[in-house]
């Protein structure tokens, strides 16, 4: 596509954003009414499904090989980092994140470096209080 084109869809309706490849030509795009992952091409061609169940993690980046995602899969109160086999569909779990004290937790990101030899979380905690007193007019 050239620099000056104005820019179009590359999938059907119905997909969440993608993960571009590392060739810089493919990406792939999960279909929001199954969860099912897609691998398309730049030129918005047909899609071509992927094996496996769907996908309920959050779609992070390519693993530094390409034969893989890196998904993360949110479990409050903490998060698992998976990588998923293209081929297969198959998922391998590379880390899990929780916070020491999990009480309150009420959100966790979690997400992985580049080239897989780090690994970061934000996490937000609630805390509450509930006073009992006497005595008010």
């Amino acid at each position: 596509m050239a620099e000056d084109a104005p820019p179009r869809p590359v999938t059907p309706e119905g997909f969440g954003a993608g993960v571009p490849g590392l060739d810089g030509h493919s990406f792939v795009a999960q279909r929001l009414s199954d969860g099912k992952l897609v691998l398309f091409d730049s030129e918005g061609q047909e899609g071509r499904p992927l094996p496996g169940p769907p996908e309920v993690g959050r779609l992070e980046r390519w693993s530094p090989g390409g034969h893989a995602l890196v998904v993360v899969e949110t479990m409050l109160p903490g998060a698992r980092i998976l990588e998923r086999d293209l081929a297969t569909g198959e998922r391998t779990l590379l880390r899990e994140l929780r916070p020491e004290d999990p009480t309150g937790v009420t959100l966790f990101r979690g997400t992985i470096a580049p080239r897989g030899n780090a690994f970061a979380a934000l996490y937000v905690r609630a805390s509450t209080a509930l006073f009992l007193t006497h005595g008010l007019p």
